[in-house]
């Protein structure tokens, strides 16, 4: 498994790098283009930090060193503040973000705030990526016996019964004819490493037939 994650590391980061070092050569050679060939660096750069942010947020996890910042916060406002974040984007691309909150009152949840929102994150940058311009993505907060559940569902073409248990292992990606990745397949990954740490669940709702549907359970307080 080791020597695999590896292989799919120096794989992932030879891409970047190739398309870095051909820019600079096209700068060198046709200057007209330089800046064009500038944003194709930059681009890249920023594409290559953040994998190597994620692969050492991963590193951390296997090596128990994981810092959490504990405390009471309400679920409910984790979630707001989440979807305040990412309804701009989703009106931007055409998609309709729906919030959907239980009449009762929430209770608060003893976490490390930006885990969570960090979780949210990666669901829903998920379900962006794989939503076309006028889809819908949901964002729920239910209670579910003694923990707080959190979806995050798209109603696109879902995932093949074939490849649903392995969304979670590192580098995949269901869709693999996608020529421009700003995914590495290691976001779900790094969500489940946290849930593990904070004896947490995170799973696909299989009980729909269409879309994609993430639940993660939270324990409460």
């Amino acid at each position: 498994k080791q020597a695999e994650f590896i292989a799919a590391a120096s794989h992932e980061l030879r891409s970047p790098l190739a398309v870095i070092q051909a820019s600079a050569s096209a700068v060198r050679t046709s200057p007209e283009n330089t800046d064009f060939m500038l944003i194709n660096i930059e681009k890249e750069c920023t594409r290559m930090g953040n994998l190597i942010k994620d692969l050492l947020i991963l590193a951390a996890s296997d090596s128990k060193k994981w810092h959490l910042t504990l405390g009471n916060h309400d679920s409910d406002t984790l979630l707001l503040d989440v979807y305040e974040t990412f309804e701009p984007v989703c009106r931007h691309n055409g998609i309709t973000l729906n919030l959907m909150l239980p009449d009762m009152e929430l209770p608060r949840i003893h976490c490390d705030k930006s885990r969570v929102i960090q979780i949210l994150t990666i669901l829903l940058d998920n379900a962006i990526t794989y939503t076309l311009p006028d889809g819908m993505i949901d964002l729920e907060i239910f209670i579910k016996k003694r923990n707080v559940c959190y979806l995050v569902a798209d109603h696109g073409n879902g995932i093949p019964d074939e490849e649903k248990e392995r969304i979670f292992d590192r580098f995949y990606q269901s869709d693999k004819s996608r020529k421009e990745k700003e995914h590495f397949g290691l976001g779900l990954s790094i969500a489940r490493q946290v849930m593990d740490i904070v004896d947490g669940k995170i799973y696909l709702d299989t009980s729909y037939n269409s879309g994609v549907r993430v639940v993660v359970e939270w324990p409460m307080n």
